[in-house]
């Protein structure tokens, strides 16, 4: 048996596969490869290290990003998802 998180779906569809079969329990969940945040999101997550320098550099980052089509109409700028394990969040957690 396996449930099936399927997030590209909006919203998330969920759902039960193999219900009879006992010989095996899991969870898959599919992700898209990209979603899209908000400059204003940006700023607000980096919190007090933003300054005029920082402001900058991200509208900068925010323009390349438009360059190449990786902004929406609404200004959002596309981000690649990575995916996380255990081992993958500690090592981000030990680094910051």
């Amino acid at each position: 048996m396996r449930i099936v998180i399927d997030h590209a779906q909006v919203p998330p569809r969920t759902e039960l596969v193999d219900p009879e079969d006992f010989s095996a329990f899991s969870v898959r969940i599919s992700v898209p490869h990209h979603t899209w945040v908000d400059r204003d999101v940006l700023v607000e997550l980096a919190g007090e290290v933003v300054d005029r320098a920082w402001l900058d550099r991200l509208d900068g980052m925010i323009a390349y990003a438009e360059r190449h089509g990786w902004v929406d109409d609404s200004g959002r700028v596309r981000a690649h998802l990575e995916v996380a394990t255990e081992a993958t969040a500690q090592t981000d957690s030990d680094a910051g």
